[in-house]
């Protein structure tokens, strides 16, 4: 559990649907599980910084981020943990990937 004093490495990434909507997921690597996910219109810092800051109110403590590295989301995980080390998957330039979604 969390109580223990272990860190977290959160996977944190942003998948795009078709229909306008992104899904922006937390995930730990640790406990295998997800700690946060939000339905947006995109990746935004205000957001993205709101969303660390709530997993840190949790008491969750971040050993590590992995990214796209997405401007906004650098700039959120800079603000919030600065002392935190980031590892960036992709150039932050790489096309964000659009999922086709039927309608609802």
């Amino acid at each position: 559990s969390y109580r223990q004093n272990k860190e977290v490495y959160l996977l944190i990434d942003g998948t795009y649907f078709s229909n306008e909507i992104c899904l922006v997921v937390y995930r730990d690597n640790v406990f295998k599980q997800t700690q946060l996910y939000r339905i947006t219109d995109g990746e935004h810092y205000e957001e993205l910084k709101e969303y660390l800051e709530n997993i840190l109110n949790l008491g969750i403590k971040i050993g590590g981020i992995t990214c796209d590295g997405d401007k906004s989301l650098l700039k959120a995980i800079r603000k919030v943990c600065p002392k935190v080390p980031v590892q960036k998957l992709s150039p932050s330039r790489s096309p964000k990937r659009v999922i086709h979604a039927p309608p609802f």
